[in-house]
C-alpha cells in the first residue's frame, strides 16, 4: 500500500511516521522548502528563533509518539524554572515555579488562601486531564453515539464541557488576577475564557502541575526526530486531487503527479477541502466553513538584541481591559489601545541561540481572524514599548510574520495562526471530521480536526488516524 500524505506540519509528520512504522509506503508533500509548518527555524545573524510552537507541554504525548515509531525522544527535555511570569498593566509580575509550594507566597498576595485553593483547582483538573487522556482524547468522533453514551455524558458534566472556562475557574477563585493567571492559556486554545467549554481548564493541569519543558533545540528539534524512512518532496504544492470510482487516486502537483492507495490531508482543512478536492467531494460547503468560529490570527516578531533582558523564558504581558482585546478578536470591535501578548526568549534556556551577551525574542501578538490592517505597525508599538520597559533602545536585527504570511505560507483560513477555535459546537464530535464522507481514502488531521488546537493535540490526531487506517486494513 502507498501512502500521501498533504502538509509537514507536526500532524503530517506525525502521520507519515506512524503510517511507515506499520509498513506503508509513505510519500509526505509539502508546499514549502523546510518541514515543521508553523514549526519553522529561523537563523540570522547569528540569532535563532523557532517560528511557531514554544509551550512544550504534556510530555507523555511526545514520549507515546516516540515509542509508537520505535525511537527514544531524540532531545533532552528540561523543565523550566520559573515556568512563566505574567506582567498585569507593568504594575504586577506574576511569577510561576513548577514546584507549587514556591508559589504559596505568591498565591496568597493574589487572592485570600489562594494557595489552597490552587491545589484543589489542581486535584480537580488532574482528574479532569487524567480522564480526558483515558477516554476523550486518543478516540474517533464519527457519529452522535460516540459522544452521547451515558459514561461520555456522565463524565462530561464534571469535566465541565458545558459551562465557559471562566465560569469553571470561578467555582474556585475569585480575584480577577487569579482567574488572569488560569485563563491566559485560553488564546493558545484559540478561544477567549467565556467562550472555550470548562473542559479545557485540563490543560492548566500540564502548565501548573506537571511543569513547562523546553526541548533542548527547540521545536526544530523534534521536527528533524519525526523525519523517517518515508519520503519526502519539499517545495511542491498540491493543486487538485484526481478522483475515480470514490476514491482519491492521484495528486496534481505544481511539479508533476503523485499516486497512492490512501491520503491523508494535514494542512488547512478549508483550504485543501474547497481547493483541492473536485466540485462534490468535499466535506463542507462553504456555508458551513463560513459559520465557523475561527481562531485569532496573530502578528509575530523576531527579534535579536546585543543587550541581555531579564526576563525568563516565557513571558505574557496583559495591556488594560483583556477582555476588549478578546472582543476585538471575535467580535470585530475596534483594537483597544493596550493589546496583551507573549514573548518568549529561548536564550534564557539555551545557549548559542544569540551572539554572546544578546539574547533572541519572539513576540506573538493575537489578532481577528481575516485581519488586514497594518500589523506591522502594531508589532513595532509592542516590541519597542516592551524593550524600553527594559532599557534596551537597540536592535540588532527585527523580523515580522504577518496575518498574510501565515495566509500564504500555510494556506492558513482568514490568516488564522491556530485553526478552528475550541467552542462547545466545535469540540469532539463536533469539529470537522477526519474522514471524507464521498472518498472512502481520504483521511484529515490536524488543528481543525478533533481533538484541536495545539503540537500535542495535532499529535494525537495522527495517532487517531493511523488507528482508523490500521483498523480498514483488517477489515
Amino acid at each position: 500500500m502507498k501512502a500521501v500524505v498533504i502538509g509537514g506540519g507536526f500532524s503530517g509528520l506525525a502521520t507519515a511516521s506512524l503510517l511507515s512504522r506499520q509498513g506503508i509506503e509513505v510519500t509526505l508533500v509539502e508546499k514549502n522548502n523546510t518541514l515543521g509548518g508553523r514549526a519553522r527555524v529561523l537563523e540570522e545573524k547569528g540569532y535563532k528563533f523557532d517560528m511557531g510552537p514554544s509551550w512544550y507541554l504534556m510530555p507523555e504525548v511526545f514520549d507515546c509518539l516516540f515509542s509508537s515509531i520505535g525511537k527514544r525522544r531524540p532531545y533532552e527535555l528540561v523543565k523550566l524554572s520559573p515556568s512563566f511570569k505574567l506582567t498585569i498593566d507593568w504594575k504586577k509580575d506574576i511569577v510561576i515555579y513548577p514546584d507549587m509550594s514556591d508559589n504559596k507566597e505568591e498565591l496568597n498576595k493574589l487572592e485570600e488562601n489562594g494557595f489552597e485553593k490552587m491545589e484543589r483547582y489542581l486535584e480537580y483538573t488532574r482528574f479532569m486531564y487524567e480522564t480526558a487522556m483515558k477516554k476523550f482524547l486518543y478516540r474517533e468522533y464519527s457519529a452522535p453515539g460516540d459522544l452521547f453514551t451515558r459514561e461520555v455524558m456522565g463524565e462530561a458534566v464534571k469535566l465541565g464541557l458545558f459551562s465557559s472556562l471562566e465560569s469553571f475557574n470561578k467555582r474556585f477563585f475569585k480575584s480577577e488576577d487569579m482567574l488572569k493567571l488560569t485563563g491566559f492559556a485560553s488564546v493558545f486554545l484559540g478561544g477567549s475564557p467565556d467562550v472555550i467549554p470548562g473542559l479545557y481548564a485540563l490543560v492548566n493541569y500540564p502548565i501548573f502541575g506537571q511543569g513547562v519543558f523546553y526541548p533542548k533545540g527547540g521545536f526544530g528539534k523534534i521536527v528533524e526526530g519525526l523525519v523517517g524512512d518515508y519520503d519526502v518532496r519539499l517545495g511542491e504544492e498540491v493543486v487538485k486531487a484526481k478522483v475515480k470510482d470514490r476514491k482519491v487516486y492521484a495528486l496534481k502537483t505544481n511539479k508533476g503527479e503523485v499516486d497512492g492507495d490512501l491520503f491523508v490531508f494535514s494542512g488547512d482543512y478549508r483550504w485543501l477541502d474547497q481547493n483541492v478536492l473536485p466540485v462534490g467531494y468535499s466535506n463542507y460547503d462553504e456555508g458551513y466553513w463560513d459559520t465557523r468560529v475561527y481562531a485569532p490570527s496573530a502578528v509575530l516578531a523576531f527579534v535579536g538584541i546585543r543587550d541581555s533582558i531579564d526576563e525568563p523564558h516565557h513571558h505574557i504581558v496583559i495591556r488594560g481591559d483583556w477582555k476588549k482585546h478578546f472582543s476585538a478578536i471575535f467580535n470585530n470591535s475596534p483594537l483597544p489601545e493596550g493589546l496583551s501578548y507573549y514573548v518568549s526568549i529561548r536564550s534564557k534556556s539555551e545557549q548559542g541561540l544569540a551572539p554572546e551577551g544578546g539574547d533572541s525574542l519572539f513576540f506573538l501578538i493575537p489578532l481577528p481572524p481575516g485581519f488586514n490592517g497594518d500589523s506591522e505597525s502594531i508589532a513595532k508599538k509592542v516590541v519597542f514599548e516592551y524593550l524600553e520597559k527594559h532599557g534596551i533602545r537597540e536592535v540588532d536585527y527585527i523580523r515580522f510574520f504577518t496575518p498574510r504570511e501565515f495566509r500564504l505560507d500555510y494556506n492558513a483560513t482568514l490568516g488564522t495562526a491556530f485553526g478552528l477555535a475550541h467552542t462547545l459546537s466545535q469540540t469532539a464530535l463536533f469539529r470537522p471530521s477526519m474522514r471524507n464522507r464521498r472518498l472512502s481514502n481520504l483521511l484529515y488531521t490536524g488543528q481543525y480536526t478533533h481533538p484541536g488546537i495545539g503540537v500535542p493535540m495535532v499529535i494525537i490526531s495522527a495517532q487517531v488516524a493511523t488507528q482508523i487506517v490500521v483498523s480498514q486494513l483488517k477489515e
